[in-house]
Parts: C-alpha cells; structure tokens; sequence
C-alpha cells in the first residue's frame, strides 16, 4: 500500500469518528426555551435559548419558531436571546404557545425540539407595532394583499398616523378617523417582492411622537403558511433595560402584592417608559 492511499484511510477513519461522535453529541442535545416573563405588552415577546450542550449548537443548521402548533418562522441558529413581535393577541386571545425547533445540518438526524411555553399578554398598549398578514387578491389571484392593522397608543401621543411603504408616505389617518383599532389594505403587490413597512404616530402640529420599527417582508410566492397567519419578526436581542420595570417577571406573579398594587406600579412603569423612548427620540433627531 502507498503512503497516499494509508494517508487517505487514515483521513477516512477519523472522519467517520468525527462523525460518529457528532451524532452522538447530536442525540444529547437538550433545547432548552424560557420566557423572559410572566406576561408581556403590547405584542412582542423576549425569550432564551439555551443549547446544552453549547458545543452542539454548531450541528444545528436554523432554528423555526412554531406558534400554537400551526405556523412556523425561520431564524438564525446562532440566537441566544430572541424577541418576537408581530402577534395579533386580541385573535389569540392574549396567549400563545410557542417552542422551538432546531433543524440538523445532517439530514439524516432527527429533528429536535423544546418543549413548548406559553407566553400571556396584559393587554396594555403603549407602542407601534404592526401586525402584517397577507390576503390572495380576489381579483388578481397572481397577487396578495398585504393588510396592516395597529392599536392606538392613546390620543395623547398620536393625533394623526403615517403609513409607510418602502419609505414613501402611502395613506394617512386624521384625528377624526381614529379608532381604537385601525387596518388598512394594501393591493396587488407580486409574489417574490421585498418590501418594507413602518407606522409613524404625530401630533397635530406634525411632531413625530412613535415610529414602529422598519418591518421588512416578503411577498409569498403561492399560498403558505404565512395565509391567514401574522407575519412575525424575530431579532437576536435581550429584554432592553428600560422594559425590566413593565414586564411582570415569573417571580413577581408570586410576590404578596395585592393586584391594584401591581397595576399602580405598571401604570407608573408604563408612563416612565413612555419619557424614556420620547427622550430617544429627540436624542436620535440631534
């Protein structure tokens, strides 16, 4: 035997080692997902992923994302905190059921998932964020309609509201035309476009108060799971500092605090919050 080919099953017996012991590290994988919290506002949510162990997490090729075991959203394998918004909690009666699933590179494995948790919305308002869904056109089957619906966040901080798609201004809401809940429908847009979505709260004298964030998508190209279903955004991020003092973590639903106790201080968090993200605002205009 020449040394080329010794060297070459050389190579081939480590290899198969390699393997054989990734997919043993595969088989001990655990998923470990936790909310951040008890309860959450508006709609969006913060939770953890643990890998253990965490060598294994290089074995996994994405992650999805699987609400009340109906739709699936893909992310990144490489998140560790993740928040997820976009959910329309009034339709889901302010709960979900969400788990992970992490996808094997090597097909040949099987498929592993958490174990499910349930995240519970308080109801309270307070932010822009949009719930996009998409709709086939009736009358042009080839294409979608996107509908966008938001919660007023109080007449206090938005007199008027700005729909924006791609950047440019599209359709606007006076005072007068408010309503607690608002929708709007945008038509014959193609399968396989990308767009992009925000919703900007003003005062009368046209001050900008809110933004949503930019909320990129794509147009489905046929009828998917996305049908009927929010589109839901996640990001690679921890609960921000200035929201520890709203959320209701799992530990405070166990204090003694009577409950009008509670709602006393997530009024006042709430309103401290609001200060918060108008001083950003301003510091961003500088």
């Amino acid at each position: 035997m020449s040394n080329i080919e010794s060297s070459g099953q050389t190579r081939t017996f480590y290899k198969e080692i390699d393997e054989m012991k990734d997919e043993k590290l595969w088989e001990n994988l655990d998923i470990v997902f936790c909310r951040e919290a008890m309860e959450f506002p508006d709609n969006k949510i913060y939770a953890t992923i643990k890998i253990e162990p965490e060598s294994a997490r290089r074995l996994i090729e994405k992650f999805f994302l699987i609400v009340n075991k109906c739709y699936q959203v893909e992310f990144d394998s490489s998140y560790q905190y993740i928040s997820a918004s976009g959910f329309d909690v009034i339709k889901q009666e302010k709960q979900i059921d969400v788990k992970i699933q992490a996808i094997p590179l090597n097909k040949d494995w099987r498929i592993k998932e958490s174990k499910s948790c349930s995240f519970f919305f308080n109801g309270q308002i307070f932010a822009l964020s949009p719930i996009i869904r998409f709709d086939p056109n009736k009358n042009d089957p080839s294409t979608f309609n996107v509908i966008i619906k938001w919660y007023h966040i109080g007449d206090r901080y938005a007199q008027k509201y700005i729909v924006c798609l791609d950047e440019k201004e599209i359709h606007y809401i006076n005072q007068s035309s408010i309503h607690q809940e608002m929708l709007i429908c945008i038509h014959y847009l193609k399968p396989g476009e990308k767009h992009t979505v925000q919703i900007i709260a003003t005062l009368k004298n046209g001050r900008v108060t809110y933004s949503s964030d930019l909320i990129n998508f794509t147009v489905p190209n046929e009828k998917t799971h996305l049908q009927n279903h929010e589109l839901i955004n996640i990001y690679d991020e921890p609960v921000p500092s200035h929201l520890l003092g709203v959320i209701v973590k799992d530990e405070d639903m166990k204090k003694t605090a009577s409950g009008p106790e509670r709602n006393r201080f997530r009024e006042r968090a709430l309103e401290l919050l609001r200060l918060l993200q108008k001083q950003t605002e301003a510091r961003r205009k500088l």
